[in-house]
């Protein structure tokens, strides 16, 4: 059976930084891509692979195709001139397959002729020069943290994680994944665990570990959006939609929550609600975190979608229309948010910046209504609180 949940040794960067203090206080999740009832099904599978002795074939296949892709890879292809702002503070490291972090140093990751190193150096340093330029960030943790990222984490790994200190990447299977160091939206959703870790301290638990999910999601896919230069129309709006193999499938969809995937062999069907009517009250996955964070990620397509039928000019990119309303918005949030907090903190936000009567604060309003967090005298309120409250009022 491939393993799928980290299993780590300890490794903490912060003691080699003296702008870090490391406190008991700090909660670090072990923040994978693959939700557990993802990683339970693949289980099952691979356990009717071994009854149909099938095991060996899945193993020989995953390293005849990483074979043919090293041989297909050349150091011609090594990423060149990348943003100025990452210079010195990206390290990528290669835990050969073994599972203690952070591994191997990697000289020069920039000009590997390996595509999991050069990829992860390659998207470590494009995101942190997404937060950079778009939002004015000094490396993950605002401060200058070195960006450290783990490649050729165990054998076969179906995984990737934040787990407190840095990114690991697990090499995939090749039969229902590729490699994860493969798609930027994966890189960026982790690299925001660490930005939100830093910022807002979310519990990985309930509302505030889906909300946290949500953020990864959503500056993930912001981030590819900016790298591909896609407005709100172009944006396929899919996360790891290059990581599952199988061009119909993708993790998870912040266009149509609960389609990323149909019948699939492994997976079934993608459980993410898309509105509070269909909230799962799990207490699997930390109560849900990576099924119910569908809907604000719902909630923020919406929202995009609203202001670029505004002015498609004005708000075309996601990351220059919503994006900064959600940046400032997540500061509003405590570890303990729920939904109702992240809809009155959106919503203030944008009332602030354009107006309590503006277009553009309607717009937010009418969305997080869409989704059943608001009561805007059409839609009810289904509320969003811990406790099942209803939540605020649009009028």
């Amino acid at each position: 059976m491939v393993n799928m949940q980290p299993i780590v040794q300890a490794y903490n960067p912060y003691y080699q930084q003296s702008n870090h203090t490391v406190t008991t206080q700090t909660k670090q999740c072990h923040c994978t891509i693959i939700p557990p009832h993802m990683s339970e099904r693949i289980g099952d599978a691979y356990d009717d692979d071994v009854m149909k002795g099938n095991a060996e074939r899945v193993t020989a296949r995953h390293y005849r195709l990483r074979n043919r892709r090293a041989k297909l890879f050349s150091g011609e292809n090594a990423i060149l001139n990348l943003g100025a702002s990452s210079d010195g503070i990206v390290k990528i490291y290669d835990a050969k397959h073994r599972k203690s972090l952070p591994g191997t140093l990697v000289a020069s990751p920039g000009k590997s002729t390996d595509i999991d190193v050069l990829e992860a150096y390659e998207w470590s340093v494009r995101v942190n020069d997404f937060y950079h330029k778009v939002y004015g960030r000094k490396s993950i943790d605002n401060q200058g943290m070195e960006i450290v990222s783990t490649v050729h984490y165990d054998k076969g790994y179906n995984n990737a994680f934040w787990q407190g200190n840095q990114m690991v990447y697990g090499d995939g299977d090749d039969v229902y994944f590729n490699r994860f160091t493969i798609d930027s939206d994966i890189a960026a959703h982790e690299m925001t665990h660490a930005v939100t870790q830093f910022d807002e301290d979310l519990e990985y638990q309930d509302q505030a570990g889906a909300i946290n999910e949500s953020l990864s999601d959503i500056f993930g896919s912001m981030a590819k959006q900016y790298f591909q230069k896609d407005n709100f129309e172009e944006a396929d709006w899919l996360i790891g939609h290059k990581l599952m193999i199988g061009d119909q499938y993708s993790l998870r969809s912040m266009k149509q929550p609960g389609s990323a995937y149909k019948n699939h062999p492994a997976f079934g069907d993608d459980p993410q609600p898309a509105t509070m009517d269909a909230y799962n009250f799990t207490k699997e996955d930390y109560g849900g975190v990576h099924i119910n964070s569908g809907i604000p990620n719902y909630a923020f397509y919406l929202m995009t979608k609203n202001l670029y039928e505004i002015d498609s000019s004005k708000y075309a990119y996601s990351w220059e229309s919503t994006g900064p309303i959600w940046y400032k918005a997540k500061s509003l949030l405590s570890p303990t948010a729920t939904f109702d907090d992240l809809v009155k903190a959106t919503v203030k936000v944008a009332e602030d910046i354009f107006g309590y009567e503006s277009l553009e604060s309607k717009a937010v309003k009418y969305a997080w209504a869409d989704v059943k967090l608001l009561d805007n005298g059409t839609h009810p309120g289904e509320g969003g609180g811990g406790n099942g409250s209803k939540c605020c009022q649009i009028l």
